[in-house]
């Protein structure tokens, strides 16, 4: 790396916003056709703060991250327009060399599928001793003691075994584990976590939810959490924004999204989360699926699924707009006051 880029990047101490996304714009090319899968998306994560993302499988929460660190193929990938700021630099205006720098150290990365994400063939010590190493100067005596402590804090048993064993050797929670590890190995400022805790089950879970909580009690570091699961951002978050078809539909504090949801797609997601429901009683579900990106719906995206629609959401497309102190929402014929009908309660963020 060239002597000005780590100089180019001073701590973010003093700054209010961590990392500022401005009107983002990612598009995927096939031939003739062209796939919009983020479409004007704007969010801040402050220092110290939990940011959740949360959408279904399809609704562009992926490439958005996928996007701040540079890791959008291009070709077919474009990145529109937009600013990804960090630590007050736009980060789309970067040298590969900085992004390096970047990568790893500043802003660390916990990937989905740790199957496809860590090499088969080098063990756990090799692959979490690299990423050190290429941010730190480390003497070897103490190198092992840091990767124990990292897989022990990650609720990791018997962490000598697990650092000489090869990715296929581990269970799916188990690889899931060490990709946190590796991502909080340089103690970065930003930690992005792309459905972490799909693999683990609910016990684990706890426990990483635990781990990602305490990671910012001291106000230095914060955390941009993409996941699919409300009943998550509910316990760990303290904004949420609500993804679909590559469009933010709604926003604002954790408590008041969850007690006063005002876009019929964030109500269906909170609708249909296990609870207490009795046995035998049906789930409600958001009817349909997601649309694909390159057969986008014209006016409101949401409006195939959606039981409120009217004609107009055919054809216009809802701004968003202020429904609460930091709320807003992209629906204007949302009657917010019908109950929202629940399978059972939601445990919310104080």
């Amino acid at each position: 790396m060239k002597a000005d880029a780590k100089a180019q990047f001073r701590p973010a101490s003093g700054l209010e916003k961590l990392l500022s996304v401005q009107d983002l714009k990612v598009s995927f090319s096939s031939g003739d056709m062209i796939a919009r899968a983020v479409d004007n998306l704007s969010y801040d994560v402050q220092q110290g703060e939990t940011v959740c993302i949360v959408g279904e499988s399809g609704c562009g929460k992926t490439v958005s991250t996928l996007a701040i660190l540079g890791l959008i193929p291009r070709p077919p990938g474009r990145i529109e327009q937009g600013r990804i700021v960090f630590a007050g630099r736009d980060l789309l205006h970067l040298r590969e060399d900085e992004l390096r720098f970047i990568r790893g150290k500043r802003i660390g990365m916990i990937f989905q599928d740790p199957l496809t994400s860590l090499n088969p063939v080098f063990t756990v010590k090799e692959q979490i001793q690299e990423t050190i190493l290429a941010h730190e100067i480390l003497e070897q005596k103490d190198i092992k003691p840091r990767l124990l402590e990292l897989l022990d804090n990650v609720g990791l048993p018997s962490p000598e075994t697990i650092l000489t064993s090869y990715p296929h050797q581990l269970s799916g929670g188990q690889r899931q584990r060490v990709m946190i590890a590796m991502a909080m190995s340089c103690n970065p400022e930003l930690i992005i976590a792309d459905e972490p805790t799909t693999a683990l089950d609910v016990t684990v879970q706890a426990q990483i939810i635990r781990l990602f909580k305490s990671t910012i009690q001291d106000g230095s570091r914060s955390i941009l959490y993409i996941t699919h699961d409300l009943g998550v951002v509910a316990n760990l978050a303290q904004r949420v924004y609500v993804m679909y078809a590559g469009l933010i539909v709604e926003q604002g504090p954790v408590r008041e999204v969850i007690r006063d949801p005002a876009h019929p797609y964030t109500r269906g997601l909170l609708a249909s989360l296990p609870g207490t429901a009795k046995r035998g009683t049906l789930l409600p579900s958001i009817p349909g699926t997601v649309p694909a990106p390159f057969f986008r719906p014209s006016g409101c995206p949401f409006h195939p699924r959606c039981s409120m629609r009217q004609d107009s959401c055919r054809v216009h497309r809802p701004r968003l707009e202020p429904c609460g102190p930091g709320h807003f929402s992209r629906c204007p014929v949302l009657d917010r006051n019908k109950p929202l009908k629940r399978s059972g309660p939601i445990s919310e963020n104080a």
